[in-house]
């Protein structure tokens, strides 16, 4: 398979972190948007390996614009412009949702960030199909206390991706899953890094078979 590398999409340079003692140090990494002359849409998934206490979560949360480094550089798009909170969609190990309301509820919050201007049939509509996808179709009258760890994780994952985010990050996707369903969670990440030519999804973890 003959992949062409072409634009940067994420550019992470020289980045180091320091509070009483050094967390990180000249952290650098960049990832580019790759092609390939048969997919019409070939996203990247990239990830980033290290033990635990060896700064992940500080990375993690740089990287998302939620906390800035204490030297260095992210830089993001196509136009390489520095990170700011909430343009990279995230999905934490305790997976934010609001437990006052449904399944579906969450994702039509979701679904309104995308800017799209949606009748209420329409919105309906791409849940359904997508809670379909994500084999969570049934539980979108429930609330996220009635549904497993693993279906909390989908609802998460698909609340990025009807978010309209290209770039999502993954703090630990893998952990306290069972097999079956990190086999499933595997085969969502591809789909949806699939969904957009410029989709980019970064797992942060120590789960190197799985990463």
């Amino acid at each position: 398979m003959n992949y062409e590398r072409k634009e940067c999409l994420l550019n992470v340079e020289n980045v180091s972190l320091k509070y009483d003692k050094l967390i990180l140090r000249d952290v650098n990494l960049k990832i580019h948007n790759l092609s390939r002359a048969d997919l019409i849409n070939q996203g990247q998934i990239v990830s980033l390996i290290g033990r635990s206490g060896i700064g992940k979560t500080q990375l993690f949360k740089i990287l998302a614009g939620l906390n800035k480094p204490t030297s260095g550089t992210v830089k993001i798009g196509i136009d390489q412009h520095p990170v700011q909170a909430g343009e990279m969609g995230i999905v934490p190990q305790n997976y934010i949702l609001f437990n006052h309301r449904t399944i579906y509820q969450n994702l039509a919050i979701a679904l309104t960030q995308s800017g799209q201007k949606l009748t209420e049939k329409q919105a309906k509509d791409i849940i359904e199909k997508h809670a379909d996808d994500f084999q969570i179709k049934e539980h979108l009258k429930k609330y996220p206390a009635q549904v497993s760890g693993g279906q909390r994780q989908r609802v998460s994952i698909l609340q990025q991706v009807l978010a309209g985010n290209n770039f999502i990050l993954f703090d630990e996707p893998f952990s306290g899953l069972d097999v079956l369903v990190i086999d499933l969670v595997i085969d969502l990440l591809v789909k949806v890094s699939q969904l957009h030519d410029h989709n980019t999804l970064v797992i942060v973890s120590h789960d190197i078979e799985n990463a």
